[in-house]
């Protein structure tokens, strides 16, 4: 082996070596990307507290292109007849957030390979929680399935009454 070839393979040699490593490591999305499905998450979620039916629903039926533009007419229908919006996504409208005298507020978003987990509180105006444990705020946890910056899917994960609105709990293997 002569000199040059050595000198290509002892350049070459650290993007050899990472090759196998690169085909089974998960791609994270950039912070952009990120970014920009929260904030459409965040408008479905204001859309839904508002209890505006027309903006719910646009969320899942008026997509959007990887840019933040709204995709042509014509491509979202083809795509809406291909891949069409689970019924229980728009059943969920009226099951959650229809006392309009409480508070909400997204406490933790988490961006997952899964789609968007969404954490938030909701409580009376002035928390009173009386003797028979009434009254104390409500945590919801949420996944958002998304199809680039649009959701696709919301379902409900879970709801607790707690006086410790911000807690959210992570579980490991044994521990807490």
């Amino acid at each position: 082996m002569d000199r040059r070839t050595l000198l290509a393979l002892a350049a070459s040699f650290p993007a050899l070596v990472a090759a196998p490593a690169a085909a089974c490591s998960v791609a994270l999305k950039s912070p952009r990307a990120s970014g920009l499905e929260n904030q459409q998450v965040r408008k479905l979620f204001e859309a839904w507290w508002d209890r505006d039916a027309v903006k719910f629903r646009a969320a899942f039926t008026q997509p959007l292109m990887a840019d933040g533009t709204l995709m042509d007419p014509k491509l979202a229908s083809g795509l809406r007849s291909a891949n069409p919006i689970p019924p229980e996504t728009l059943a969920i409208f009226p099951r959650f957030f229809t006392d309009e005298r409480k508070t909400r507020r997204l406490t933790l978003i988490v961006n997952t390979g899964a789609g968007v987990l969404v954490a938030c509180s909701e409580n009376d105006l002035s928390t009173d929680i009386q003797p028979d444990c009434s009254g104390m705020p409500k945590l919801h946890l949420f996944l958002v399935a998304m199809s680039g910056l649009n959701p696709r899917s919301i379902t409900h994960l879970a709801s607790a009454d707690t006086v410790e609105v911000d807690k959210f709990s992570i579980w490991t293997e044994g521990s807490a």
